[in-house]
């Protein structure tokens, strides 16, 4: 029984080291997705508190690298040895952005990249990921992403999606990143679709009382939501 899937996972805890819309949703279906097997080692990129990468290592015995940018890896790394999981995950902080970057890492050091609800924040330019991510993935390694985007084109109408894109946030259609990764090459698309758990992940975010949820009042409209979906891009690494 995996204690972090979102059925077995306490409300509690899981609200309380939520960053944005249910992560152990989100990565439940994508991992449907996935051919992982135990001993994998894997990249989880921007990976929060480590809900994520917690979910993966109980799942499929993978050894999983928690990067982030913005939760200190010394305190991953007490939740981590907290849930007695410390031996399967390796928390780091890393700015993906800038180098080193996985410079850290020799070549081909992973077997899979996953990154849930982070990569619009950093990696809508195919140039970063064939220049900065692809070379540490194996070749025929796994790409598997999870991003918060728009239903259709229309969906950009509404103002207050407007607004969203226009403060930098990376919200695009399927079609539209799947022209994106077109141009990659490095990377090819086996998957790009809307996720079924999406609006449920939503909604248990709005639930929890962290000062972010609360102040996510643009998608507690049930008009602005329908215009919003989560994303899932999976793919493999071609060298």
């Amino acid at each position: 029984m995996n204690k972090f899937s979102p059925e077995n996972c306490p409300k509690d805890y899981v609200y309380q080291n939520m960053m944005g819309p249910n992560v152990l949703r989100l990565t439940e279906e994508l991992s449907r997705s996935l051919e992982l097997w135990p001993g994998m080692r894997i990249l989880d990129l921007g990976c929060g508190t480590g809900l994520s990468s917690m979910y993966l290592a109980s799942e499929f015995a993978v050894e999983v690298v928690a990067a982030d940018l913005w939760i200190k890896a010394d305190d991953n790394a007490r939740r981590f040895a907290a849930a007695g999981m410390d031996n399967k995950l390796t928390p780091i902080n890393l700015d993906i952005s800038t180098s080193p970057g996985l410079g850290i890492f020799a070549r081909d050091a992973f077997d899979a990249i996953v990154s849930v609800n982070a990569w619009h924040y950093f990696g809508s330019d195919t140039h970063f990921f064939d220049r900065c991510i692809a070379p540490y993935i194996k070749n025929g390694g796994t790409v598997a992403i999870v991003v918060p985007g728009l239903r259709n084109s229309d969906a950009e109408t509404p103002p207050e999606i407007r607004s969203l894109i226009e403060g930098g946030m990376n919200l695009f259609t399927t079609d539209h990143w799947r022209s994106i990764w077109s141009r990659s090459q490095h990377l090819e698309v086996s998957q790009c679709r809307h996720m079924t758990s999406g609006r449920q992940a939503w909604l248990e975010w709005q639930e929890c009382e962290n000062e972010f949820a609360v102040a996510d009042t643009v998608f507690r409209d049930e008009e602005i939501a329908k215009h919003l979906r989560f994303i899932q891009t999976i793919g493999q690494i071609i060298k």
